[in-house]
């Protein structure tokens, strides 16, 4: 039987998310959730813990952590000089972000589509970034009630950049970020984008 010790006090019993069920189950949790006891999968994929788990293989990664608890005040104080200019500059642009519902099929067809035209543009990259969105994986996040998928759209309604995001209890990562990048676009059209995903 595995036996997990997980030292966060935020820690939540979750189902998790299946990436494999044959020959063996993996599941994976975020966050500090952890698996039922009485649905323990033969793998688990413990993701963005803040400490290792004693007896586990663990990978170590670092990243930026931000307090998105405040107010929209509190949170832009947060943010660099720079950061805060360009977000007002995407509002003066009319770039506006809508928050969409990953339950509903056609929001992760349209983001695996625009993710396919972000590969293409990336000629650099492109074999690195072509293992696919794993639709199928996102489909069973959306399940799971831990994806968030947004995307800022242009002043006339195109989208131009997405975020799909895990999140669960008060934790968030983002997950995947795409923007309609192109080598031959403008130096004005780049900074369009830029603004556009620091709104985001």
């Amino acid at each position: 039987m595995m036996k997990l010790l997980i030292p966060d006090t935020n820690t939540q019993i979750a189902a998790g998310v299946i990436s494999r069920r044959w020959p063996v189950t993996i599941k994976n949790y975020w966050f500090g959730q952890r698996p039922e006891l009485y649905a323990m999968p033969d793998i688990a994929r413990l993701h963005s813990l803040p400490y290792p788990v004693a007896g586990a293989r663990n990978k170590e990664a670092w990243t930026l952590l931000n307090d998105l608890s405040g107010t929209d005040t509190d949170i832009m104080a947060q943010l660099s000089k720079d950061t805060r200019k360009q977000i007002r500059r995407a509002e003066r642009e009319g770039i506006t972000s809508e928050r969409l519902d990953p339950r509903y099929p056609s929001v992760l067809n349209e983001f695996a589509l625009f993710w396919g035209q972000f590969v293409e543009s990336k000629k650099d990259v492109r074999t690195v970034l072509d293992v696919s969105v794993q639709l199928h994986m996102l489909q069973r996040m959306a399940k799971a009630s831990i994806l968030e998928v947004s995307r800022a759209v242009s002043y006339d309604g195109t989208p131009i950049v997405y975020h799909v995001l895990i999140v669960s209890g008060y934790r968030a990562r983002v997950h995947h970020s795409a923007s309609l990048f192109r080598e031959s676009q403008h130096s004005s059209q780049r900074h369009y984008l830029g603004w556009a995903n620091r709104l985001l």
